[in-house]
C-alpha cells in the first residue's frame, strides 16, 4: 500500500475540514476552489455551481458600516496580498435572499508558481443576533425611562421588538392585579378583526393562565390554537409565534405576544434575549403602572379637595403654604391664586403654634372666631393633622368649616330644650313657688304681730330659710335660661344633689330613696349648673317610668388609682349614682346618649344629656352609664374632691366681719343698692350708694382725692343704659388698682363671674346672696 504524499494529505485536510475554506484568484476575484463544507454553507448543490462565482456574488450589497461590498472586497485583497493575512467580518447572502454573518479569515499562499487568496469562514451570525438584541436592550430602556405615559412606553417596546428580522406583528397586555386578566393594550401588523377578537382575557381563560403560571412560548401559530387559542385566529395567517411572559419579582406584569407571516419558527439564537428583553421591561412597566396609579390617585385627590365645600390647605415640613383649595378663595377673597395666595396665608393663619402641634401630636381640632370683611363674626372649625409620607418628613393638613349657622342653630335647639325641660318642671314649679311665697308672706306677717323679740327673730329666721330656697329656684331657671362658664365653690355635694332631686320630681309619681352620707369631701361645684345636670338625669328617670315608681340616689368617696378609670386620673373623688327602674336603654343606643340632638325619644332634641356630660366635664369630672332594657338604667358621675383648704359648710355658727372706712357700692335696683348699704354698714363700713358707673367712678376719683379710705367696692355687672361695672372697673383700677373689687350679678353665664381676676375684680357674688355670704367673701379678700 502505498502512502500518502504531503499534498494528498493537504487535499483530504481542505476537503474534510468542517470550516468552508475557499480560494479565489486575486486578480478576478474569482473562485477556483471550494471545500464541500462551503458548497453546503453558501446552499449550492455542488461544487461545480459554485466554481467561477466571485464573493460579491454570495455577498450583500452593503456591509454592516454601509460601504458597498465590491470596494471593501477589494481593499481586504489589497490588504493580504500586502500582509500576508486579514480577519474581518463579512455579510452573506444566500441563494433564497437570507443574509447570515461570518468571521473571515484570509491568506496568501503560492501553488504551482501563482499567488492565490484562501479564505474560510466563521459563522456569526447568532453572536450578531445577540449584540444586535443588546443594543436593541440598551436603547430601549433609554427610551423607557424618557417615556412620560404609559401607552408611550408600550407602543416605544413593540416597536423595538419589531425591528427584530424575525417579526413582523405583534401586541403586548397588561395584567389586571386584582382580576388576573388581560387586556390588550398596543398592537402592531395585525388585522382589526384579529384585534377584536383577542382584546381581552379573562383570569380564568387558557391564555391568561398560560401566561399567569407557565412560562414562554415558542412554536406554531396552528400549535397554539390547537392547544387551547381560538381557531377563528387561523384566518390572519400567522406562522411562528412567540409569547414571553413579563414579570417583575415573580408577579406578572406584562405579556408580549410577537409573530411572523413568513418564518416557520423562531431562531435558538434570539430566544434567551427576547426573554432578557421581557425581564427587563417589566420593571419598568411597573414603575410606570405604578406612576399612573399614583397620578390617577392625585388627581382623583386634588379633585376631591378642589370641589370639597371645606377650606383646604397643605402645608409642607416648613409650614409653607403649597396648595389651598379654591373654597380658600372663595373664603378669603383678599386671597389672588398665584403669588398672593402664599402671602395672604400667611397672614390670615398666624398659628404656626398650632400648626406645630398637629405636627407633633398627629392631629388637633378647635374652634375659633373671625371677622370677614364685612365685619361679620364667623366661627371656624379648625382641623389641622400630620400627613404621614415614607421616609420624610410630613406635610401639615388643614381643613376648615364655617360652622356659624350650624352654632347658631345649636343654641337656637338648646334654648328650645331648655323651655321644654321648664315644661316638664311647670307643674312643680309653680306648686314649691307658690308654697315658698306663703311660708314667707306668712312668717313676716307674724313676726310683724309679735312683740317678743326672740319670737320674731324666729319667725324671721324661718323666713330667711324659705327665700333662700326661692333663690336656689331662681337661680336654676335662670341656668335652664342661660348656662354659662362654672362659678364653682367648694361645698359638700350632698345637700344640693338632694334639693335639685326634690327638685325636678316635684309633681311627678316618682318618690327618691336617698343614701347621702354626711361625710362626703367638698368638690368645686356651680351649684345651678349642677343642678341643672341633676335635673336633667332626673328627668330622664321620670320619663323612663310613665307609671310612676321610684329612683335610688347614693353617693360615696372614692379614691382611684392610675387605670382604675378609662377617663379620670389617679386621686379622690365622689361618686354620686342615679338609678331608675324603667325601661332601659338598648346597647345600640347605649354609646351615643351623650352625643349632641341623639334622642329616643319622638319630640326630643337630644340636648338634656349632651348638656349635663359638658357640664361635668367643664367640672374635670365624668357621666358613666350602665343600662340593661326593661330593667333600668344607672347614671354615675364622679367629681373630684376640692383642693381649697376654706370651709365654707362647716359649724353652725354665722360667719361674722367687722371693717372699717367708706364702701363703694353701685347698682341700678335701689331696693338691692340699699340693702348691700345695710349689709356693709353692719360690719361698720360706711357705704356710699351710686346708681351707674358714671357716678362710681366720679365718687371713687372725688374721695381718693380727699385722702378717704376707701376699703372696698360693689359693682353690678350691667346697668341698662348706662355704664356697668364691667365697664367701670376699667378707669377704677386706674384710682384705685389694689382696693378689693367685688363684681355682683344675678346671671352665672357671664365669663366674668367664673373668672373676675382676669377682668380687674377680685372676686365675684352670685345675687341674690345673704349677709352671711357677703361676710365669708369680706373675711378673705379685705384687710377687715
Amino acid at each position: 500500500m502505498t502512502s500518502p504524499t504531503t499534498d494528498d494529505l493537504k487535499k483530504q485536510t481542505f476537503e474534510r475540514s468542517p470550516l468552508p475554506i475557499i480560494v479565489i484568484d486575486p486578480q478576478t476575484h474569482a473562485i477556483i476552489d471550494c471545500n464541500i463544507a462551503a458548497v453546503k454553507t453558501y446552499r449550492y448543490s455542488s461544487k461545480e455551481k459554485l466554481l467561477g462565482k466571485t464573493p460579491i456574488d454570495l455577498s450583500a450589497e452593503t456591509q454592516h458600516d454601509g460601504r458597498p461590498s465590491t470596494g471593501k472586497l477589494h481593499h481586504y485583497v489589497e490588504l493580504t496580498l500586502k500582509e500576508g493575512s486579514a480577519t474581518f467580518d463579512w455579510s452573506h447572502r444566500l441563494p433564497d435572499g437570507e443574509l447570515w454573518d461570518a468571521e473571515v479569515h484570509m491568506l496568501r499562499f503560492e501553488a504551482d508558481g501563482r499567488v492565490l487568496l484562501q479564505y474560510f469562514l466563521l459563522d456569526v451570525t447568532s453572536r450578531r443576533s445577540v449584540e444586535s438584541i443588546q443594543r436593541l436592550l440598551h436603547d430601549l430602556i433609554l427610551s423607557m425611562n424618557t417615556c412620560t405615559n404609559m401607552h408611550e412606553g408600550l407602543t416605544t417596546i413593540l416597536n423595538s421588538i419589531l425591528k427584530i428580522d424575525c417579526f413582523d406583528s405583534g401586541e403586548i397586555f397588561l395584567v389586571d392585579p386584582a382580576t388576573r386578566s388581560l387586556d390588550l393594550a398596543v398592537h402592531k401588523g395585525l388585522s382589526e378583526r384579529f384585534v377584536r377578537l383577542t382584546n381581552h382575557y379573562d383570569g380564568d381563560s387558557h391564555q391568561a393562565r398560560s401566561a399567569l403560571e407557565g412560562g414562554p412560548f415558542y412554536g406554531t401559530f396552528d400549535s397554539w390554537t390547537a392547544s387551547g387559542g381560538n381557531p377563528a385566529l387561523k384566518a390572519e395567517g400567522l406562522r411562528a409565534i412567540a409569547m414571553i411572559p413579563a414579570k417583575c419579582h415573580g408577579e406578572l406584569v406584562a405579556m408580549l405576544n410577537v409573530a411572523s407571516h413568513e418564518r416557520e419558527e423562531i431562531p435558538m439564537s434570539i430566544r434567551a434575549p427576547l426573554e432578557t428583553v421581557a425581564s427587563q421591561i417589566s420593571s419598568c412597566l411597573l414603575r410606570m403602572r405604578t406612576d399612573a396609579e399614583l397620578r390617577e390617585s392625585e388627581e382623583m385627590f386634588l379633585q376631591f379637595m378642589e370641589n370639597m365645600p371645606s377650606v383646604a390647605i397643605i402645608k409642607d415640613h416648613e409650614l409653607h403654604p403649597i396648595f389651598v383649595n379654591k373654597q380658600y378663595l372663595t373664603f378669603f377673597p383678599q386671597s389672588d391664586t398665584g403669588k398672593g395666595t402664599p402671602d395672604a396665608l400667611r397672614t390670615s393663619e398666624p398659628m404656626e403654634d398650632t400648626d406645630k402641634r398637629a405636627l407633633a401630636e398627629g392631629s388637633i381640632a378647635f374652634e375659633e372666631s373671625w371677622s370677614d370683611d364685612c365685619g361679620a363674626v364667623r366661627v371656624l372649625e379648625t382641623r389641622k393633622f400630620a400627613i404621614r409620607r415614607k421616609n420624610s418628613t410630613p406635610y401639615l393638613g388643614v381643613i376648615i368649616n364655617d360652622v356659624t349657622e350650624r352654632r347658631r342653630t345649636e343654641s337656637t335647639l338648646q334654648n328650645t330644650q331648655k323651655l321644654e325641660s321648664l315644661g316638664v318642671l311647670a307643674g312643680g314649679i309653680a306648686h314649691d313657688f307658690n308654697n315658698l311665697l306663703g311660708g314667707i308672706f306668712g312668717y313676716i306677717d307674724i313676726a310683724r304681730t309679735e312683740t317678743k323679740p326672740e319670737n320674731i327673730d324666729q319667725y324671721l329666721v324661718k323666713a330667711l330659710s324659705t327665700i333662700d330656697r326661692a333663690r336656689t329656684l331662681t337661680h336654676q331657671l335662670l341656668t335652664f335660661a342661660k348656662g354659662g362658664i362654672p362659678v364653682v365653690k367648694p361645698q359638700n355635694p350632698g345637700p344640693l344633689v338632694r334639693e335639685a332631686v326634690m327638685f325636678a320630681l316635684s309633681g311627678t309619681m316618682v318618690s327618691p330613696r336617698f343614701s347621702l352620707p354626711h361625710e362626703l369631701h367638698s368638690c368645686d361645684i356651680d351649684k345651678n349648673q349642677m343642678s341643672q345636670v341633676i335635673d336633667n338625669i332626673v328627668i330622664n328617670a321620670v320619663q323612663a317610668m310613665p307609671g310612676g315608681g321610684s329612683i335610688d340616689v347614693l353617693a360615696e368617696n372614692v379614691s382611684f388609682d392610675a387605670g382604675d378609670h378609662p377617663a379620670l386620673p389617679a386621686g379622690q373623688y365622689v361618686r354620686i349614682s342615679f338609678q331608675d327602674y324603667g325601661s332601659g336603654i338598648c346597647k345600640e343606643a347605649l354609646p351615643r346618649i351623650f352625643d349632641p340632638f341623639y334622642t329616643t325619644k319622638p319630640k326630643g332634641h337630644g340636648l338634656g344629656l349632651a348638656t349635663a356630660y359638658s357640664i361635668i366635664k367643664r367640672h374635670g369630672g365624668v357621666i358613666d352609664v350602665e343600662s340593661v332594657v326593661k330593667e333600668g338604667s344607672v347614671f354615675t358621675i364622679f367629681l373630684p374632691v376640692s383642693k381649697t383648704t376654706y370651709d365654707w359648710t362647716s359649724g353652725s355658727e354665722k360667719p361674722t366681719h367687722i371693717g372699717k372706712g367708706l364702701f363703694i357700692i353701685m347698682d341700678d335696683e335701689s331696693a338691692v343698692c340699699e340693702t348691700m348699704g345695710k349689709m356693709v354698714e353692719s360690719f361698720g363700713y360706711t357705704p356710699m350708694l351710686t346708681e351707674n358707673g358714671e357716678d362710681a367712678i366720679s365718687l371713687i376719683r372725688y374721695e381718693s382725692g380727699r385722702q378717704s379710705e376707701i376699703s372696698g367696692i360693689i359693682l353690678d355687672l350691667t346697668v341698662p343704659g348706662g355704664i356697668g361695672g364691667k365697664e367701670a372697673i376699667t378707669e377704677i383700677r386706674k384710682i384705685l388698682p389694689q382696693t378689693p373689687a367685688i363684681v355682683a350679678s344675678g346671671y352665672a353665664d357671664d365669663p366674668i363671674m367664673a373668672n373676675p381676676n382676669r377682668y380687674g375684680f377680685t372676686a365675684s357674688i352670685l345675687k341674690p346672696f345673704l349677709k352671711q355670704d357677703l361676710a365669708e367673701l369680706l373675711n378673705i379678700y379685705t384687710r377687715g
